[in-house]
């Protein structure tokens, strides 16, 4: 990709017919393939249980040198949502980065607690053993 930057309006029909207009800003590198699964989800009515910082916290515990592009393309959001989520993650010491070179890898903390109340007697390890 060559990093220019457009914006894509896209008219996405519900089962209901409701018109949607999607403001959807991204890099030209995978951004067909976010765009078209993402459209697909919607289409469909399709939800999940792990949260977008559940799938990046699980998906570095098992990859700890991924990029946040190799992230992107697995959790299906874009690199820079990747970012975002992995600047969270470790400031709240859920996961540590670790500079070598120009590439990072991540250690993941086990041992922390959930976030919601209703979870915080599980630690985040019980999530990562349960999708191992």
């Amino acid at each position: 990709g060559n990093g220019i930057m457009y914006t894509e309006y896209v008219n996405i029909y519900t089962n209901y017919n409701i018109r949607i207009y999607v403001r959807i800003i991204t890099s030209i590198d995978n951004s067909s393939q976010i765009i078209n699964r993402w459209i697909e989800n919607v289409k469909t009515h399709r939800w999940t249980f792990l949260t977008y910082h559940g799938r990046v916290l699980v998906y570095i515990a098992k990859h700890p040198q991924a990029t946040c592009r190799e992230i992107a393309r697995e959790v299906d959001i874009t690199e820079r949502a990747v970012q975002k989520i992995i600047c969270d993650l470790v400031a709240e010491g859920y996961a540590v980065r670790h500079k070598i070179g120009r590439s990072n890898t991540y250690t993941v903390h086990p041992e922390l607690p959930m976030r919601h109340h209703l979870e915080q007697e599980h630690s985040v390890g019980a999530i990562l053993d349960a999708l191992d």
